[in-house]
């Protein structure tokens, strides 16, 4: 929970800095995902849901358009990240973008450093070790 308090301020020192004529002109989109729904064998999780809530909450009233996914499957995931990506190229150069994932990941500290997004139908914990091998034959 520190760490949502820590982003939501974050996010209205920024919006607080922005000049109200520029804020009002932008266009803003977010993009939250919260997974929690995992096998008990890699650890269901209790709070991404309810993170994605409450951020999703502060950004519309800061006037951000909140798109949130609930439990996806890597797949779905790869769909609405793409899907975000066009939505911010489409509205173009002066577009905020925001995307905020709550749910398991996994680090990996090779050189160049990777950070991996876990999908809710991982069935193992011991696969979250090899990840990167399972998110490659889906690239």
């Amino acid at each position: 929970m520190k760490r949502i308090g820590r982003l939501l301020a974050i996010l209205v020192v920024v919006i607080t800095l922005t000049p109200p004529a520029a804020a009002a002109m932008q266009k803003k989109y977010a993009l939250l995902i919260g997974n929690e729904a995992y096998a008990p064998e890699v650890g269901p999780l209790k709070n991404p849901h309810n993170d994605i809530g409450l951020v999703g909450k502060a950004l519309e009233s800061v006037g951000f358009a909140v798109t949130t996914h609930k439990d996806l499957g890597y797949r779905e995931m790869n769909v609405v990240v793409r899907r975000h990506i066009e939505t911010l190229r489409e509205a173009g150069a002066g577009a905020i973008g925001f995307f905020y994932y709550s749910g398991h990941s996994a680090a990996d500290q090779r050189i160049p450093p990777k950070n991996y997004l876990i999908p809710v139908e991982l069935e193992h914990s011991r696969v979250m070790g090899g990840f990167g091998r399972v998110a490659r034959r889906y690239e």
